[in-house]
């Protein structure tokens, strides 16, 4: 219902938050998680320190969540089972955009994904069809976007309309919300974020300031991309999440895939393979969606596809075998940009060849076993790096907040950190099964695998045995709370160490004044307050001095204070406050202590998602039911080359292997070389033209992520890119008709395309 405003009200079970907030951020809504943040005891005290008379609590915003700024945070989860194991593992981001230009356009691009808390930060140049603007979409999936009101041109609004047409959108004021790059890198300086020493900023930032400047000022080139940043924080600002992903330090620059001119002919004398060295295949969204490479963003009711079947044949989701959600991720970026340097793909076909020996099934066995017990790292650092923050405990809203399920959330937490410190140990136990196969022998293992698990990998033993000392680990689930070991923490042991010193010094005193009073049946006496007081027989009390004084008495005893038994109560009380306070932070303490470490953390999870993805491929080829074959790469040929024999379509073979009733015939394919470079494909309806184009795109793909294909065999020199004329369909929001639409995409292959390029084009 709605209160005094505008906006919507609703209340709900503290416990069901995450359960009916997942709810409304499905359905387009923001929601903000407001919180009691005083108690009736500080709101009294509160009262009388600044003379006012308020009836009700303080409460305050604690959170507001988007499709765009979810974190998955203890209180989205639940006592049975983690959310991050329930939810999709596929990243989806907060982006910001801002255009400069007018014709030939320039938008500077800031994306997030929350959940891990990795920025992308770039510039792309585009044209006035913003193919560039698409692809970026096609390639890293958004679930908001930020854009600067009244600075967006029809173009790009078309296709925020079409493309990105059910992903949220907001405008924000220029300036104000959507920051300058000036503003940016001044918000970024503050000790809130990184300060104004350079040795904390991260390299892609500093990179983008100008150093020639003597105040702090952005590099013209850059301009557009930090004041996207700038938006990207001002609005994790406002969602109260900016620090816990400012903080991670992990900064990528965005390289954009150069689609206005992709590559010149080579010179003659030019070396093949040095030529191709660090470049990639290019796969426009038009690409990626006629030859159905990914599926389209599927994890929200409004955003699900309409034909499920496309979704499930393409050509991600037949070859996606991974085991943990770190490898799926990586394999999609695999798949959205192909390679063609030649070391990239001989290092991955090398390593697939090698797991695909049959001497080896009982390893892959094994690694499979531990891989399927590994839980999403990626979002779990970034959930414990959040808990460890300093700032959240003592600055954060969420510090004031008064829970009433504060030992379940607790409980929540430690599960997390040790499902982290499990499936680490999983990978390490990996690593060890590995080198007990193959450490005698690294000279026959791939150099990528040996990357993975060899002698590169990073040693993160001395971590798990420093963290599996710290706590006993059953019962800290058990009671809520985390109580390290000794040796673990120097400043919890120095203030358990302080306690015992004042209680022996009670004791010691307690003795001195048995001596002193000679009688041994003196004792302490009393609790809280009260406690501490000496209990001496009333016929030795009744002639003691002025120094003892009497505080209360039983029958034959009375029970008095000395002024230095006061003051070692006193430090005895000082002391065990101290302790308290550290037992307070104690678990945000080991947090922390976890997310320092992320860095290596981060490496161990790069390393297993490459052997997930590697062993995806392996096991995608041996389960296939098809012949596989290595594609055969030629990179110093003079004429482009591409021979496919007997080649099947990989989501075509696969609806035959899950029992859908139809025959499928291999097809050979000639281009270049001494055969033509051009076949004209012609024959009736439904017989098959159009799938065998797809067919040969795919299988372009397949071979240049550096995978086995379904093939008696195939060669082929590294394509450049891929362009796809499929289907027809005018464009109403933009009067551009059937006939207009073909005629512009023929013209822009025409003009891009080299002789590397690969291009499909159906019934023009």
């Amino acid at each position: 219902g709605f209160l005094q405003g505008s906006f919507a009200h609703c209340g709900f079970p503290e416990v069901a938050y995450g359960r009916f907030a997942d709810q409304l951020v499905n359905r387009g809504y923001k929601v903000a998680r407001v919180e009691q943040t005083e108690t009736p005891t500080q709101l009294e005290n509160r009262n009388k320190n600044e003379r006012v008379n308020d009836k009700v609590v303080k409460r305050e915003v604690c959170n507001i969540t988007t499709s765009g700024t979810r974190t998955y945070g203890v209180l989205d989860g639940n006592d049975d089972e983690n959310i991050i194991d329930v939810m999709d593992t596929t990243a989806r981001y907060l982006y910001a955009i801002a255009e400069r230009g007018t014709e030939n356009v320039e938008y500077g691009v800031c994306f997030i994904d929350t959940t891990v808390g990795r920025f992308y930060i770039g510039c792309l140049s585009d044209r006035s069809n913003r193919s560039a603007l698409r692809t970026l979409f096609s390639h890293y999936q958004p679930a908001q976007i930020l854009y600067e009101r009244g600075r967006v041109s029809a173009s790009t609004l078309t296709v925020y309309n079409t493309t990105v047409n059910a992903v949220p959108k907001e405008a924000l004021v220029p300036k104000k919300e959507f920051l300058t790059s000036e503003n940016t890198l001044k918000l970024l300086s503050s000790d809130k974020y990184f300060g104004e020493l350079y040795d904390k900023w991260p390299v892609v930032l500093l990179n983008m300031i100008d150093r020639d400047s003597l105040v702090l000022k952005c590099n013209p080139t850059y301009d557009a991309c930090v004041s996207a940043l700038g938006a990207v924080i001002w609005y994790l600002r406002r969602c109260f999440i900016d620090v816990d992903m400012i903080s991670m330090r992990r900064f990528e620059l965005y390289k954009p895939l150069n689609l206005a001119g992709v590559l010149q002919d080579k010179d003659e004398e030019e070396a093949g393979e040095k030529y191709w060295s660090g470049r990639r295949l290019i796969l426009d969204s038009l690409a990626l969606k006629h030859l159905n490479i990914i599926p389209p963003i599927s994890s929200m009711k409004k955003f699900a596809l309409c034909d499920p079947i496309t979704a499930k044949y393409a050509l991600y989701n037949v070859i996606n075998k991974c085991a943990t959600p770190a490898g799926k991720r990586l394999l999609r970026q695999w798949i959205c940009a192909p390679v063609c340097d030649p070391e990239i793909l001989c290092s991955r076909q090398d390593a697939i060849e090698w797991l695909s020996k049959a001497n080896l099934k009982r390893f892959i066995d094994k690694a499979m076993e531990l891989l399927r017990k590994v839980p999403d790292l990626e979002r779990l650092i970034q959930k414990i790096h959040t808990l460890g923050l300093k700032y959240r405990a003592e600055e954060h809203p969420d510090s004031r907040a008064q829970m009433f399920e504060t030992m379940r959330y607790n409980k929540r937490k430690i599960r997390d950190l040790i499902r982290a410190l499990e499936g680490f140990e999983h990978i390490q136990n990996l690593r060890i099964e590995f080198m007990e196969h193959f450490g005698k022998s690294q000279k026959t293992v791939p150099s990528l695998l040996e990357r993975c698990f060899g002698y590169r990998f990073p040693d993160i033993s001395e971590d798990l045995q420093h963290f599996k000392s710290a706590f006993n680990r059953d019962k800290a689930l058990e009671d809520g709370i985390i109580v390290p070991e000794k040796g673990i923490i120097k400043e919890y042991d120095d203030a358990i160490s302080n306690v015992k010193e004042c209680i022996h010094e009670l004791d010691l005193y307690l003795n001195v004044i048995r001596k002193q009073l000679h009688c041994s049946n003196i004792n302490f006496f009393g609790s809280g307050r009260s406690r501490y007081q000496l209990e001496i027989p009333e016929e030795i009390a009744m002639n003691l001095s002025h120094e003892f004084g009497l505080k209360s008495s039983r029958k034959g005893y009375k029970r008095m204070v000395t002024n230095d038994l006061v003051n070692l109560v006193k430090n005895l009380d000082e002391a065990e406050d101290q302790l308290d306070i550290l037992r307070h932070d104690i678990m945000r303490r080991m947090f922390a202590d976890f997310g320092d470490r992320s860095t290596k953390w981060t490496m161990a999870v790069e390393r297993m998602a490459t052997f997930d993805v590697l062993l995806s491929l392996t096991r995608y080829g041996q389960n296939c039911g098809l012949n596989m074959c290595r594609p055969q790469f030629v990179y110093d040929s003079k004429q482009p080359i591409l021979e496919i024999k007997s080649g099947y379509h990989p989501s075509l073979a696969a609806m035959a292997v899950s029992g859908v009733s139809f025959t499928y015939i291999p097809n050979s394919v000639l281009l270049g070389g001494n055969e033509p470079s051009t076949i004209l494909l012609t024959g009736p309806n439904m017989g098959g033209k159009s799938t065998l184009m797809r067919q040969v795109g795919v299988l372009v793909v397949l071979a240049q992520i550096g995978s086995f294909v379904p093939a008696s065999e195939m060669k082929l020199s590294p394509v450049d890119r891929i362009f796809t004329r499929m289907g027809a369909g005018d464009r109403i929001t933009t009067g551009q008709s059937t006939f207009y639409v073909e005629l512009y995409e023929t013209n822009l292959i025409l003009r891009s395309a080299t002789k590397h390029s690969l291009v499909i084009m159906d019934e023009l």
